[in-house]
């Protein structure tokens, strides 16, 4: 079975039309993110973001975590007491369907960070350096998704993180992307094809006791591969 074919509404495109028009909703939801809201409030402003630019539909639930919540992988349940301070890590995860075409993306950051310690600023970045990190290896080297996944962890243990194995990634394409398959990348065994895998990274600080998470497909600086 082709695990990389995709569907017959797959437009190159439309695709990465949903990715950047929802590269822009989430800077804007992060922007408007306000001291004492709770993860409902969170996930209340991305259904409102997105609906702006006529998106209702979503292929999974958008998340939305504060301060502690953060270490949580996608299925755990949140403490839903916590409400949004000053200095808070914060993550978000949507996954748009957007002219039929599907978009998944996941940022971290650090409300008001003036208010944060250098230590929390490093850290709630290092998600977004490992995808680089990876995503850079993955355009030079011929490596699988479950080898991606092992250098991620190798990666994470040698600055003294704990790398969550849980938030692996997957494939992406039109809507819905599961009648083709729902095979982690974490799983895969071939070179992930140019921009059909999500790389999702969330890694854990057992110190602060808070998460970062990261999560975009895989672009190469050539990206005629798809097209052919």
């Amino acid at each position: 079975m082709n695990l990389e074919r995709t569907g017959p509404k797959f437009d190159l495109t439309q695709y990465l039309d949903a990715r950047q028009k929802s590269l822009l909703v989430v800077d804007e939801i992060l922007a408007k993110l306000q001291e004492g809201m709770s993860e409902k409030d969170g996930k209340n402003l991305i259904n409102e973001c997105f609906l702006k630019i006529d998106s209702k539909k979503k292929w999974h639930p958008s998340k939305f975590r504060i301060a502690k919540n953060t270490q949580k992988s996608f299925k755990e349940e949140s403490d839903e007491s916590i409400r949004l301070k000053k200095g808070d890590a914060v993550f978000i995860d949507v996954g748009p369907v957007i002219g039929e075409h599907e978009a998944d993306l996941g940022r971290s950051i650090i409300f008001q960070a003036e208010s944060s310690s250098k230590e929390h600023l490093e850290f709630i970045n290092s998600s977004k350096e490992l995808f680089f990190f990876l995503e850079k290896k993955w355009q030079l080297e011929d490596l699988s998704g479950e080898k991606l996944y092992l250098e991620a962890e190798k990666w994470c243990q040698e600055r003294a993180l704990l790398f969550n194995p849980k938030m692996a990634g997957h494939r992406l394409g039109d809507f819905p992307h599961a009648l083709i398959t729902r095979e982690s990348l974490a799983k895969f065994k071939e070179k992930p094809k140019d921009m059909l895998w999500v790389l999702e990274i969330h890694i854990l600080h057992p110190e602060l006791q808070i998460g970062s998470f990261y999560e975009d497909i895989l672009i190469k600086n050539d990206s005629s591969e798809l097209l052919s």
